[in-house]
């Protein structure tokens, strides 16, 4: 923090750092690379399993895969009889979190051509069950409820539609809705109609404190003017903000894009006049807790 000690300033120039809190990754072993499930807990019930495999030729089935979406190794199922299989990582949303983004590479292939079939439940010894599904849970869930109660989120239900071996698809899902809290991301699959091959790869939770600050707050005591600009130094971009009564300088909602790293510059246009109380001083706050001047 830094005192500032003039009586009067034609413009008071103050510099913040839009920086966001560093990504925290929330998933560990996501991609499989240990060549096995470290950090994953793998649930099967009846014929086949969930598998950490670098081929593309399944050893159960003997069909094929397009292979890991990247780097060497990647999970899948694989059977030869009807069954149910889980792939479960809890995680926890720390207080504060801001961004939080889901991201990971799915197949499906479905060889009985008959799919998706959603029997409601995770049990292929009763109706008939062709599906897939991706859910976020609530950390105290069975892993097998499918209860509206138990989902926080449901990510994917279905199967892929695409001829057989499915390319991946790329999934980005925001889960920065969810709130401090402990969970469980479930990847499941239930087959009982025939074949079905759910490949999963590059699974990331990346949590971001406070997210890309949304507002620099200003207290500007004894600060006198009608305007005051934005400036992103990272980008060039700026935007003119009204001042108001030293409460916030809103840049974000002005206007400006800010994002991790960024480097925002806020000038004020008119004069200020420090307090003067040495603990009224003039400083900038970063919405996310970040360094004050």
């Amino acid at each position: 923090m830094r005192t500032h000690l003039a009586r009067a300033i034609p413009a008071c120039l103050l510099l913040a750092t839009g920086v966001a809190s560093a990504q925290t990754e929330l998933i560990q072993n996501g991609g499989f690379e240990t060549g096995d499930f470290t950090a994953w807990t793998v649930i099967d019930v009846d014929s086949g399993n969930f598998l950490v495999l670098d081929t593309d030729i399944l050893p159960l089935s003997g069909f094929p895969t397009v292979g890991a979406a990247g780097g060497t190794f990647y999970a899948v199922t694989d059977q030869t009889g009807p069954g149910v299989h889980l792939l479960i990582q809890p995680f926890t949303v720390a207080a504060g979190t801001g961004s939080l983004t889901l991201s990971f590479d799915m197949f499906v292939n479905d060889w009985s051509d008959v799919g998706p079939i959603d029997c409601g439940v995770l049990d292929s010894g009763g109706d008939p069950c062709q599906i897939a599904r991706v859910d976020v849970l609530t950390g105290a869930a069975d892993p097998f409820s499918t209860a509206p109660g138990d989902i926080v989120s449901q990510i994917y239900l279905g199967v892929d539609p695409l001829a057989d071996p499915n390319p991946y698809t790329a999934y980005n899902v925001d889960l920065s809705a969810l709130p401090a809290g402990d969970y469980q991301l479930s990847f499941a699959s239930v087959d009982n109609q025939y074949f079905q091959n759910q490949g999963v790869d590059n699974v990331r939770l990346l949590a971001e404190a406070g997210g890309p600050d949304a507002m620099l707050s200003a207290d500007y005591m004894g600060a006198t003017g009608t305007a005051g600009i934005c400036i992103n130094q990272s980008t060039g971009d700026r935007v003119t903000v009204p001042l108001f009564g030293g409460t916030n300088v809103d840049c974000v909602g002005a206007g400006l894009t800010v994002t991790p790293g960024d480097s925002v510059l806020v000038i004020f246009l008119g004069t200020v006049v420090p307090p003067a109380q040495p603990e009224n001083r003039i400083h900038i706050d970063s919405g996310n807790g970040g360094k004050r001047y």
